[in-house]
C-alpha cells in the first residue's frame, strides 16, 4: 500500500472509534518495514490480556519450550515393614497445571509401594510467602476462577466449579460442587423467577478457611453455574491431601502441616509433571489463562533472581527480558504477567515491537502459531465482528478485555498463511453499553482497501 493511499484511509479507519473512547491504532508492513498508521501509538494505556504477549515471550526465552514444572513426594527414610518412619514430604513448586487427580496419582504410588501408615507428619512444602494477588486486581474479580490466587500450592486451577440450583418447592436456590473439592458453600440466594426485582445481584463474601456464603438474587428459574475462587490455596492444598490420604486409607500419626523450607537429605520417591512450557504457552494465548501466565510469571522471577517467588520478581526478569530483546519498557507500567491489574500502562508502539519479534525470530514461531484465529479458535472463535468474511482466518491475534476495554494485537495473514501485517489496536473507556466490533469494522476496512 503506498503512503498516500494510507493517508486518505486512515480517516475512515480511525472513524469506527466513537469520540467517547480512548483509543490507540497502529498498523506496521512486515515485508516493507513501514508503518502504515500510528494514531495515539505512545499513549501508555491499559493492555488487559494482550499483556500475555510479553509473559510468553519471556518465558520462552528464559525457560524454554520444554520447561515442565514439577510435584514430587519424599523422604528420609525408605518404607519399612508398610510404614514411613519419619515423615512425608509433599513439595509443590508453583505448578499451575496441577491437577488434584495428578496428586492423587502420586499419593497412589505411596500405595503401590505397600504405604500404610505415616509414623511422623505429612509435610506440604512450598515457597509461598508472597502476595498470592497482584496489586490492582479488582477486588469483585477475586472469588471468580479467572482471578484465581497465584500460589506455590495451586490445584485445579484453585477453583471450584458449582451451580446455584432452584429448589422445586422454594425460590430459595441451592448451591451443589461440581466435584467433591473441600470447601464449603452456603447460601441464602433465591431466584427470581418472574424478573420482577428491579435490583437482583449475587454477591458472594468467603472467609480465610475457604468458607463461602452466597447471597441476593439471580433472575430467572434456571441453575447458574458458578466458578469459585479459592481464598486460601494453602488450607486448600492441606485439605486436598488430607482428603485423598484417608480415601486411600493411609493414615498419619504426625500432623499434616506446611512448610516453606525443604530439609536436606531428602529422597524423591514419585513426581508428577506439568505438560511443557509450549502447551502452557498455547493455553496462555488460545484460551486467555491467567492462572498459567502469573504462574510462568513467578517461575521466571525465581529463575533469574533465585529465593521466594513472587509477582515483584517477576515482573523484574519479565522486563529485563524483553529490554534484552531490543524493545524499550522504561515508560511501561506491569505489575503482572496476565493482564488482571488496572495498574498495567503499556503502548501501542510497545507490543507492536513485540509482535514484530515474534514475526522475525525462530524461537517464538510457537508463539505465532498459537495466536487466536479469526472464527476458528480460541478467544476469537467466536468474537463479534471476527466472524465475517474479511477477517475469517486472515487475522490471528492476542485478544484483551476488561469492562470497558476491547484491545487486539496481532497479525493480518496472507493466502500463505504468512504474517504479512502487525496490528495493535487498544481501546480503553468504553460504555458498557458500547459496541465491542470497532477493532473488527477498523481491520475489516484496512483489509478490504490493501
Amino acid at each position: 500500500m503506498q503512503a498516500q493511499d494510507i493517508n486518505k484511509l486512515e480517516p475512515s479507519i480511525l472513524e469506527a472509534f466513537p469520540p467517547s473512547s480512548v483509543y490507540a491504532a497502529y498498523i506496521y508492513d512486515l515485508e516493507s518495514n513501514k508503518v502504515l498508521l500510528s494514531k495515539n501509538s505512545e499513549q501508555l494505556m491499559s493492555p488487559a490480556s494482550t499483556l500475555k504477549l510479553l509473559t510468553a515471550v519471556a518465558a520462552t526465552r528464559v525457560l524454554g519450550n520444554d520447561f515442565r514444572f514439577k510435584t514430587d513426594i519424599a523422604t528420609k527414610h525408605a518404607v519399612h515393614s508398610e510404614r514411613i518412619l519419619g515423615n512425608l514430604y509433599i513439595r509443590f513448586h508453583g505448578d499451575p497445571t496441577l491437577s488434584s487427580d495428578s496428586l492423587m496419582s502420586l499419593l497412589q504410588g505411596l500405595k503401590q509401594k505397600g504405604v500404610k501408615r505415616v509414623d511422623g507428619d505429612v509435610i506440604l512444602v512450598g515457597d509461598d510467602q508472597a502476595p498470592s494477588k497482584a496489586p490492582g486486581w479488582v477486588w469483585d474479580d477475586l472469588g471468580i476462577c479467572y482471578a484465581a490466587p497465584v500460589s506455590a500450592f495451586m490445584i485445579d486451577g484453585n477453583c471450584v466449579p458449582a451451580a446455584l440450583v432452584p429448589q422445586l418447592a422454594t425460590y430459595v436456590g441451592k448451591v451443589v460442587k461440581k466435584r467433591n473439592l473441600p470447601i464449603t458453600v452456603n447460601s441464602n440466594a433465591t431466584f427470581d423467577k418472574k424478573r420482577q426485582q428491579a435490583f437482583c445481584k449475587l454477591e458472594m463474601t468467603s472467609t480465610y478457611k475457604n468458607y463461602f456464603y452466597l447471597t441476593g438474587c439471580h433472575q430467572g428459574d434456571r441453575s447458574l453455574n458458578l466458578e469459585i475462587a479459592v481464598n486460601n490455596p494453602k488450607q486448600f492444598a492441606l485439605d486436598i491431601v488430607r482428603q485423598q490420604l484417608n480415601s486411600l486409607n493411609i493414615k498419619v500419626r504426625g500432623q499434616i502441616r506446611l512448610t516453606d523450607v525443604s530439609p536436606m537429605g531428602l529422597v524423591t520417591i514419585g513426581t508428577v509433571y506439568s505438560p511443557p512450557l509450549s502447551q502452557m504457552v498455547e493455553a496462555v494465548l488460545l484460551e486467555s489463562n491467567n492462572l498459567i501466565s502469573d504462574g510462568l510469571l513467578k517461575q521466571l522471577g525465581r529463575q533469574l533472581y533465585g529465593g521466594k517467588q513472587s509477582f515483584e520478581k517477576g515482573v523484574a526478569a519479565l522486563k529485563r527480558t524483553i529490554q534484552r530483546e531490543g524493545i524499550d519498557l522504561s515508560e511501561a507500567v506491569i505489575v503482572d504477567g496476565s493482564g488482571l491489574s488496572r495498574y498495567n500502562l503499556i503502548s501501542a508502539t510497545q507490543l507492536a515491537n513485540v509482535l514484530k519479534l515474534i514475526a522475525t525470530r525462530p524461537l517464538y514461531q510457537r508463539i505465532l502459531q498459537n495466536l487466536p484465529i479469526a472464527g476458528v479458535s480460541g478467544t476469537l472463535k467466536y468474537r463479534a465482528g471476527f466472524n465475517r468474511e474479511t477477517l475469517r482466518h486472515r487475522v490471528q491475534a492476542k485478544t484483551g478485555s476488561m469492562q470497558g476495554m476491547s484491545n487486539f494485537a496481532g497479525f493480518i495473514m496472507n493466502k500463505q498463511g504468512e504474517p504479512t501485517y502487525a496490528f495493535v489496536i487498544l481501546e480503553n473507556g468504553l460504555s458498557l453499553n458500547g459496541k465491542t466490533t470497532n477493532a473488527a469494522t477498523a481491520l475489516a476496512k484496512f483489509i478490504s482497501k490493501k
